[in-house]
């Protein structure tokens, strides 16, 4: 009798180690920010070279600033860095308003519905939804998306992506893009 209560002691103590072992664990992987974005619940899959989890880039200050007309390394940049690049870039604003008008006249009916798309002089932003409410329909839409779906779209409007998408969902489930493109 006194060995199964022995037992039994050893099993609840060894769970309660587990849970709190799971809870700090938990803890530290959402506050280090690697599991979360710092403005909103989402899930976010970035795609570009494989260089870990954390970005290798210099800070924003230095990375992020452009040398005369070279655009940065987008791919080595954060979310946040790469939009505050995009807009300190200047604006041509022919070149950008004709390329803003023809992405999103392009990209309706592949499956995703244009959002904001910012041309500077020589990137672009572009964001959208992901149309589809289906799991398996946005499964092969979001693999389309990082395998380069949308590249001869981007081709035919003079731009080259710059190895830079984020896909982000939101808590109610939506998916959203945000992809970086360089004037060719």
């Amino acid at each position: 009798m006194a060995v199964g209560m022995i037992r039994r002691r050893r099993l609840y103590i060894a769970g309660i180690a587990l849970v709190i072992l799971s809870a700090t664990g938990t803890m530290i992987f959402w506050q280090d920010g690697s599991g979360r974005d710092a403005n909103a619940a989402s899930v976010r899959v970035v795609a570009g070279p494989a260089t870990g989890l954390r970005s290798t880039a210099a800070p924003a200050t230095a990375a992020a600033a452009p040398t005369g007309n070279a655009a940065p390394p987008m791919a080595d940049l954060t979310v946040n860095e790469r939009s505050e690049a995009l807009e300190r870039r200047p604006r041509d604003a022919i070149w950008a308003t004709q390329t803003e008008a023809s992405l999103r006249a392009q990209l309706r009916g592949n499956d995703v519905v244009p959002g904001a798309i910012r041309c500077t002089d020589t990137l672009c932003s572009v964001q959208g939804t992901i149309a589809s409410s289906s799991p398996s329909d946005r499964q092969r839409i979001v693999d389309g998306l990082v395998r380069g779906r949308l590249h001869a779209t981007y081709d035919r409007a003079g731009l080259q992506p710059m190895q830079a998408l984020s896909i982000d969902a939101d808590d109610a489930g939506t998916l959203h893009f945000t992809e970086y493109l360089q004037r060719k």
